[in-house]
C-alpha cells in the first residue's frame, strides 16, 4: 500500500473511532504570546455536526490581562498576525493562517469535536497552543514560535519549535 494511503487510513480510523468526547469545546487552538497573558483564541462555529459553511471558524482576543473578556481583533490584527482564511477542499475544509502560510490546518470532526489537524514534528496533529517568542521591545520581531498538540494516531504530545522564516 502506498504510503499516503496508509497515512489517510489510519487518520480516518482515528477520526472516527471512539465515543463522543464529553468534555467537547468549540475551540481549536489558541495563540499565546511572550509579551503577556492575552490570548488569541479560535473557535469552530458548528452546524449539525459539521462546520458552518458560511463561518466555520471565527477568533477574538480573550484579554487575560483586563478579567478575561472577549474582544474582537482590529482590521490590521486580521490582516496581518492573526488573520486566517477558511477553504473547502474535496476532502473537507483548509485552515491557512496569515502568520503561519507554510502549516495550514485541516478542520476535522474527530469524535463529535471539532479540531485543527497540522504537521507538528513532522507527524499529523491535534494541535492545541502555537507560542510566539517575540524579542524584547518588539511586537513583531518573532525569535520563535513553538506549535504543541497530540499526536492523531496514538495521542502522544507533540512539541515543535521553528523560527519563522
Amino acid at each position: 500500500m502506498p504510503r499516503f494511503l496508509l497515512s489517510w487510513s489510519l487518520l480516518l480510523i482515528a477520526l472516527q473511532a471512539g465515543p463522543v468526547d464529553a468534555a467537547c469545546s468549540p475551540r481549536l487552538f489558541a495563540i499565546e504570546r511572550s509579551k503577556n497573558a492575552n490570548v488569541v483564541v479560535y473557535d469552530a462555529h458548528m452546524q449539525g455536526g459539521s462546520f458552518d459553511a458560511h463561518e466555520p471558524v471565527s477568533a477574538y482576543w480573550l484579554m487575560n490581562t483586563e478579567k478575561g473578556q472577549h474582544q474582537e481583533l482590529n482590521l490590521i490584527e486580521k490582516m496581518k498576525a492573526y488573520g486566517f482564511a477558511v477553504e473547502t477542499e474535496p476532502t473537507g475544509m483548509r485552515m491557512t493562517m496569515k502568520a503561519l502560510k507554510e502549516r495550514p490546518a485541516r478542520l476535522v470532526v474527530a469524535k463529535g469535536c471539532p479540531r485543527a489537524i497540522m504537521k507538528i514534528a513532522g507527524r499529523d496533529a491535534f494541535v492545541a497552543r502555537i507560542f510566539i517568542k517575540t524579542r524584547e521591545g518588539s511586537d513583531s520581531d518573532v525569535e520563535f514560535i513553538e506549535l504543541s498538540g497530540r499526536a492523531v494516531v496514538n495521542g502522544r504530545a507533540l512539541r515543535e519549535r521553528f523560527t519563522p522564516k
